[in-house]
């Protein structure tokens, strides 16, 4: 015991035991039914988007909105698998006798790091699409061929919008 923190370092109660498989230790891995198809759907956009003309791409999805969903994907990813190392690995027993068995260092608090930067990441993301979509509904790509007058209801629609906020 060392600054009252209990480690299970060295303990040959940790370090002799067995794992046994049984219903509850698969329970953790049910998320990756829909995890694995999320991300071959996800390949699929970005393959998809790469894939397109550069004239079709700016047609279809614009390129800061692709970038933020992208971005969101990988955070949502990458939080999951913290996530899963860091609260259902360690729970099923599957590394117990591995834990005891190394002396204590610094990875699970990177771990730990990582998966509180991609939470907050998570949050601020959904925030960010949206003021992209109110700029790309405010400023066209082609604003200097709109005409004079949808100009005017341009920038009332961003007032409109501006007066929500």
């Amino acid at each position: 015991m060392q600054d009252g923190f209990i480690s299970i370092n060295g303990v040959s109660q940790y370090i002799d035991f067995r794992f046994t498989l049984n219903y509850t230790i698969l329970i953790p891995t049910v998320p990756f039914v829909y995890i694995i198809p999320t991300i071959v759907i996800m390949w699929k956009v970005y393959r998809g988007y790469h894939n397109q003309s550069s004239n079709l791409t700016k047609l279809t999805l614009d390129g800061h909105l692709y970038a933020l969903l992208m971005f969101y994907f990988v955070a949502n990813i990458s939080f999951f698998f913290t996530d899963f190392l860091r609260f259902n690995i360690p729970v099923s027993g599957l590394v117990t006798s591995l834990c005891a068995g190394i002396s204590p260092n610094r990875y699970f608090t990177l771990l730990i790091a990582i998966g509180d930067y991609m939470n907050y990441c998570i949050l601020i993301l959904p925030f960010l699409v949206s003021v992209v979509r109110i700029i790309i509904l405010s400023f066209a790509y082609n604003q200097k061929k709109v005409p004079y007058e949808n100009k005017q209801n341009r920038n009332q629609l961003f007032f409109r919008f501006e007066h929500v906020l």
